[in-house]
């Protein structure tokens, strides 16, 4: 059972290694994770690119849900940069 297994993802922002966002979502849901586009109290995690929409960082900050940046996603998935 993978960690992110039955996770809610929410992906914000633009991404050097993931130009196409629909890859990461791709690579997430593959282990099962569940991914949304709106900030609710529901997500686990929020992974924050560059230039994220300010209304998203309050949402994150105020529910206090977990943020990962892309750096993040890369090493945990062992990828080559």
């Amino acid at each position: 059972e993978h960690p992110y297994y039955l996770k809610k993802f929410v992906i914000t922002g633009s991404f050097n290694y993931f130009p196409d966002r629909n890859e990461l979502a791709e690579l997430l849901y593959n282990v099962g994770a569940d991914i949304d586009t709106s900030i609710s109290k529901n997500i686990h995690y929020v992974v924050v690119g560059e230039n994220p929409g300010w209304r998203k960082m309050e949402l994150i900050e105020e529910y206090g849900i977990n943020v990962l940046s892309e750096d993040d996603i890369i090493n945990f998935f062992q990828l080559e940069k």
